[in-house]
């Protein structure tokens, strides 16, 4: 997927409009448009805070990491670079999650440690 696609992927899965978007950088909302219209790309700075804003990586807005935690696609064998991509996904869901439903994930990791189809 392009930038454009990323990017609005992105904030459709946050609920902002192009509007919240564009009031939390500054600009305007034509600005804020040509991103997800174009191939424009903003510079590093403005791409730092559209993945802070949005809560995504760089590398999901620019496409370099396929990884969604919604429909999950991945496109590497590499053991170490799965278990990163993992790892994010896992952070991501935490911060998403309440305190219950924080408990609610290191339940069910440690049951599954205990069963040995799971485990290394």
């Amino acid at each position: 997927m392009s930038f454009s696609e990323n990017l609005k992927k992105a904030r459709l899965n946050k609920g902002y409009t192009q509007q919240d978007v564009a009031d939390r950088l500054n600009i305007s909302v034509q600005a804020y448009s040509r991103y997800e219209t174009t191939n424009q790309e903003p510079g590093a700075t403005r791409l730092k805070e559209l993945s802070d804003i949005l809560n995504v990586s760089i590398d999901q807005l620019l496409g370099l990491n396929p990884v969604y935690t919604k429909g999950l696609r991945f496109e590497s064998d590499d053991a170490l670079e799965l278990e990163k991509i993992y790892k994010q996904i896992v952070e991501e869901n935490m911060r998403q999650l309440n305190v219950n439903g924080q408990k609610k994930i290191v339940d069910y990791s440690s049951d599954l440690t205990e069963i040995e189809k799971y485990t290394k």
